[in-house]
């Protein structure tokens, strides 16, 4: 086994999964190793997408800050903000989720670790009726791990370059007189 694949091992196989690989049936079992694949995969393209490994990116200890690794990969594709929501705001601490823009993770905010292992627990790894059947892979944010510390605290910012807000950018007088200017005149309406 390689360095690269024992790293994944860590976070891909949970330890439901090892202890019940001896009882599993045929089907059972390459049903799991297509789930096992397919979370690889994800780790994969987040590795590639933020050019660190998937141990200093994800902590194996309990953190507020949950990462969904395949949301928008994979079978996952198209879920909303709202079915998400619905689906943690069950849980005790919920404090909202962060949907990163062109990147197949999004992340959601728990009160206290406590809070957001439950959600793990109940989610992670399971098939999720909400989602039609759908399973997430759900992995503890590494606190240490500032490009995602970033984006789950500064994702209401725009860093988009060139585009700046400007508060009272004109005068309430200057808007009337805009307004007064468009309304009044009909020539620029086809």
């Amino acid at each position: 086994m390689t360095k690269n694949n024992l790293e994944y091992e860590v976070f891909t196989t949970s330890s439901s999964t090892k202890d019940n690989s001896l009882s599993l049936t045929r089907n059972e079992s390459r049903r799991l190793k297509r789930i096992q694949l397919k979370k690889l995969q994800a780790y994969e393209v987040i590795e590639k997408i933020e050019n660190a490994p998937v141990k200093e990116i994800f902590s194996l200890e309990q953190t507020p800050y949950l990462c969904l690794t395949n949301v928008c990969f994979g079978g996952i594709g198209g879920v909303t903000t709202e079915q998400l929501s619905n689906i943690f705001k069950s849980f005790n601490g919920y404090l909202g989720l962060k949907l990163t823009h062109g990147k197949p993770y999004s992340f959601i905010i728990f009160n206290t670790p406590y809070d957001a292992f439950h959600a793990r627990e109940a989610l992670h790894e399971k098939s999720c009726d909400a989602l039609n059947g759908k399973i997430m892979f759900i992995e503890y944010v590494n606190l240490n791990y500032q490009n995602f510390i970033k984006q789950i605290k500064n994702s209401d910012k725009s860093d988009i370059p060139g585009l700046m807000l400007m508060e009272e950018f004109i005068t309430i007088e200057q808007e009337k007189e805009i307004l007064q200017e468009l309304y009044s005149t009909k020539s620029w309406i086809p």
